[in-house]
C-alpha cells in the first residue's frame, strides 16, 4: 500500500504509473496477439468478425465502469482519511452492486446481440462469427469485471504492483489458450473466434481467483471487513458518483460504435484496419491511462486527507510524462505502419488503409493525454458528474459531426473519420482545461 498525502510526489507518481503502465501494456500486446491469432489463423472476415463486435463489448461494459470507477475513488477517500468503517461499507456494498449488475447486463447483452449487431451494420457474411465472439465474452463477464473490481480496489490504496503481477498471468494464460482454442489441440476440438473469446473467459476465472487469495493475505483488509449487508445509503452514494461516469463510457463507446458503423459503409476492409488501428492505440495510450488512473488515486487520497494543494503538482508531472510518450508512439506509429500492420495481416489493402488510419488517427494520442490527466484530477475529486458533462460536449457536438462531415462530405472518404478522432482529442483536451481552471470540481470535494 502507498500513502500518498505525504512525500515526494515525483516519486509517488513514478513508482505508482510505471506498474499501471506495465499492466496496461501487457493488456495493450495481449488484444493484438489476439488479433493475430484471428486474423493469422483464421482470416480477414474472422479478424473484422472480432474488430466490429469489441465496440459493442466496449459499450455494454460501459454500464459498469461506474460502479469500478466509484470504488476507486471511495476507497482512495476513505483510505485516505483512515476511515476503515467507511472503507468496509464501500469495499462491501460496491462489490454487491457490481456483481448484480455484472449478471443483469449480461442476460440482457445475449438476449439482443443479433439486433444489435444489426443496428451498426455488421456485414452480415462476419455477423454469425461476431455474435458467437460477443456472447461467450458476455457469458463470462462478471469474472472480467470481478477482476476489474479487485483491482480498482487495490489502486485506490495505491497498490499497482500487486494487478500488474497478475495481470500478468492472467494475460499469459490467455495468449496461451487462444491459439490452441481456435485451431484444436488433441481433445480440444476447433473453435475459431468462439476459441478466443472463450480463452478469454477461462483466463479471468482464473485471475479471479488468484485476487481472491491475494486479498485474503493482506493486512489492510483485515482493518476494513467485509459486511455482506446492503447499505442503502452506501449503495446510494456509489451510484450517485459511479453513475456519470458510466453514462460518460457509454457516450464514449456510443461514439465508437458510430465510428465503426460508418467505417463498415465502406466495407471489411476499412472495418479490418480500424480493428488494427484500434488494437495499436491502446499502446498510444498507455501513458495516457496510466497517469490518469494515477491523477485520479492520489487525488482521491489528498483530497480525503484534506490536502488540495498537492494535486495540482501531480498533474503537472502527468500532463508532462504522458505528452512526451504520447508523442513518442505517434511518431513511430507513423515511420513504421506498414511494418505494424503486416504482423496482423497480409491483405495489401488492409496494410494500406491501416497506414492511412495512423496518418491521420495518430497524433490522437497527445489530445487524449491531456485529457486523461485532467479528468483524473476531477473524478478523483468526486466530480463525475462535471467529466460526464465535459466529455460528452466534446463527443457529441465535435467527435462525432467531425467524424460525419469529414468522411461524407470531403474527398477524404474513410480518411475524414480517422482525421476527425484526432482534431475532437485536442478539442476535448482544451475543454477541459478550462473547466480544470474553473474550479468548479472543487465543489465536489467531500464523499463522507
Amino acid at each position: 500500500m502507498r500513502d500518498f498525502t505525504q512525500g515526494s510526489i515525483l516519486k509517488h507518481l513514478i513508482y505508482f504509473a510505471i506498474p499501471l503502465m506495465l499492466s496496461n501494456m501487457l493488456q495493450a500486446v495481449f488484444q493484438v496477439v489476439d488479433a493475430i491469432w484471428v486474423g493469422r489463423l483464421i482470416g480477414k472476415d474472422a479478424l473484422a468478425a472480432v474488430s466490429t463486435s469489441m465496440p459493442v463489448m466496449f459499450l455494454l461494459i460501459s454500464l459498469l465502469i461506474g460502479m469500478v470507477v466509484s470504488t476507486t475513488i471511495l476507497v482512495g477517500q476513505s483510505y485516505g482519511a483512515k476511515n476503515y468503517e467507511f472503507l468496509s461499507k464501500v469495499l462491501s456494498n460496491s462489490f454487491m452492486l457490481c456483481i448484480t449488475l455484472t449478471l443483469t447486463i449480461s442476460a440482457g447483452g445475449i438476449i439482443f446481440s443479433n439486433s444489435i449487431l444489426r443496428l451498426i451494420n455488421v456485414p452480415e457474411n462476419i455477423r454469425p462469427d461476431a455474435q458467437v465472439f460477443m456472447n461467450i465474452l458476455l457469458a463470462g463477464l462478471v469474472f472480467s469485471l470481478i477482476t476489474s473490481w479487485f483491482m480498482s480496489v487495490l489502486n485506490g490504496v495505491g497498490n499497482s504492483k500487486t494487478p500488474l503481477k497478475i495481470t500478468f498471468l492472467i494475460l499469459g494464460l490467455n495468449i496461451v489458450l487462444a491459439p490452441l482454442l481456435i485451431k484444436g489441440f488433441w481433445l480440444i476440438p476447433e473453435m475459431g473466434v468462439g476459441g478466443s473469446a472463450l480463452a478469454t473467459v477461462i483466463a479471468n476465472i482464473a485471475g479471479t481467483i488468484i485476487y481472491y487469495f491475494s486479498f485474503k493475505h493482506m493486512q489492510l483488509f483485515k482493518n476494513a471487513k467485509f459486511y455482506f449487508k446492503y447499505n442503502s445509503e452506501m449503495i446510494k452514494k456509489i451510484l450517485v458518483i459511479g453513475w456519470p461516469a458510466s453514462l460518460q463510457m457509454i457516450i464514449v463507446s456510443g461514439s465508437a460504435l458510430l465510428v465503426v458503423a460508418l467505417a463498415n459503409k465502406y466495407g471489411p476492409t476499412v472495418t479490418a484496419a480500424y480493428g488494427i488501428g484500434f488494437r495499436t492505440d491502446m499502446f498510444g495510450s498507455l501513458a495516457a491511462f496510466a497517469m490518469g488512473n494515477s491523477v485520479t488515486s492520489m487525488t482521491a487520497q489528498n483530497i480525503g486527507a484534506k490536502k488540495p494543494e498537492r494535486v495540482s503538482e501531480t498533474l503537472k508531472y502527468a500532463v508532462l510524462f504522458s505528452c512526451a510518450l504520447s508523442l513518442l508512439y505517434a511518431i513511430i506509429v507513423n515511420i513504421f505502419p506498414a511494418a505494424i500492420a503486416g504482423a496482423f495481416t497480409k491483405d495489401a489493402a488492409i496494410i494500406t488503409g491501416t497506414a492511412n488510419y495512423f496518418k491521420y488517427a495518430g497524433w490522437s494520442y497527445i489530445g487524449f493525454a491531456v485529457m486523461f490527466s485532467l479528468l483524473g484530477v476531477i473524478r478523483g475529486a468526486g466530480d463525475t458528474l462535471g467529466a460526464l458533462i465535459m466529455v460528452g460536449v466534446n463527443l457529441l457536438l465535435f467527435r462525432i459531426p467531425l467524424c460525419y462531415l469529414l468522411s461524407e462530405y470531403t474527398p477524404l472518404k474513410q480518411n475524414g473519420l480517422w482525421l476527425g478522432l484526432t482534431l475532437a482529442a485536442l478539442v476535448g483536451a482544451v475543454l477541459l482545461y478550462w473547466y480544470y481552471k474553473s474550479g468548479r470540481w472543487h465543489n465536489k470535494q467531500k464523499v463522507f
